[in-house]
């Protein structure tokens, strides 16, 4: 019986994700480029670039081992592709399929993260570099046998890229929070620094209270630094509130609580053009986002 091979048609500019689960794809036409994506709807989206093919060229999507990613493939120009399942006997028993799948992992060992990663595993990345990963098969004595051992080697090849993948992928998460920690920290050393101008005083965040106290509540920080300014509190401990509590009001309530505790009084103010220009005392304020 003859391998079914379905048509896709791509136009340029386009990008479709590869949902046949072991599925072999062949170039017919144009040209495409290939990614490894996290899938939708994942909270942080991550995707990374795999290789480019062109007319005659195929690329695999990734078998299933419960691995979230899949295959995105974006078209450099028209595409025509063929889709068909590898694991169907009519498509791996060609000598088509071997050199398809040596040459996709050929392109794979040249990506300079697949080799870092894979430093622990040389041999599986000479025998990529090698387009050799079928020279580990077993002499099989009738072409069912050799096509069941080579689907074997070539699933295992699979699951080394997919575990390599998923390692890519937990790097760039890391660093994406690395990244959001670091522009975080900014923004507090910012107000600190607008504070610390405010007052005329130098003051480093983690060294002044002592560390039993709230220092990641940047509301309590500034009520109590105004406190101590004006002289109204000696007491900095009392000017703080239950983490509990704390946690289930809104940015002015609890200043407004917090500046009770102080024994000062606030109230809401409208910044002409040129405030800045008169003595207004001490201003509190919040950047809000667009």
């Amino acid at each position: 019986m003859k391998q079914e091979v379905v048509e896709v048609k791509q136009s340029r500019y386009a990008s479709f994700p590869c949902e046949a689960e072991g599925g072999m794809f062949t170039v017919k036409s144009g040209a495409v480029e290939v990614y490894a994506c996290t899938p939708e709807g994942e909270q942080n989206y991550h995707r990374v670039f795999l290789m480019s093919c062109s007319s005659g060229e195929s690329f695999f999507s990734p078998v299933d081992m419960g691995i979230p990613f899949e295959l995105s493939v974006y078209a450099l120009s028209d595409s025509v592709i063929d889709k068909a399942e590898f694991s169907s006997p009519e498509r791996t028993e060609t000598a088509a399929f071997r050199y398809a799948a040596s040459e996709w992992f050929y392109k794979l060992a040249s990506l300079s993260w697949i080799r870092y990663l894979a430093d622990v595993d040389n041999d599986t990345i000479a025998r990529w570099t090698g387009k050799s990963i079928f020279a580990e098969s077993t002499p099989e004595s009738t072409d069912a046998g050799r096509q069941i051992n080579e689907r074997i080697i070539f699933l295992e090849h699979q699951k080394i890229f997919s575990t390599l993948v998923t390692g890519r992928f937990s790097v760039l998460e890391r660093n994406y929070r690395i990244k959001l920690q670091k522009q975080a920290e900014q923004k507090e050393r910012s107000m600190l620094g607008a504070m610390n101008d405010l007052l005329k005083t130098e003051y480093k965040f983690s060294s002044t209270f002592d560390s039993s106290e709230d220092t990641d509540d940047v509301i309590g920080f500034a009520i109590r630094r105004a406190a101590q300014r004006l002289g109204t509190e000696t007491d900095m401990g009392k000017i703080s509130l239950p983490s509990d509590m704390a946690r289930r009001m809104n940015p002015i309530t609890k200043m407004r609580r917090l500046v009770r505790k102080a024994n000062m009084q606030v109230r809401m103010v409208t910044l002409s053009a040129e405030w800045y220009k008169s003595d207004m005392g001490i201003v509190l304020g919040y950047y809000r986002d667009a």
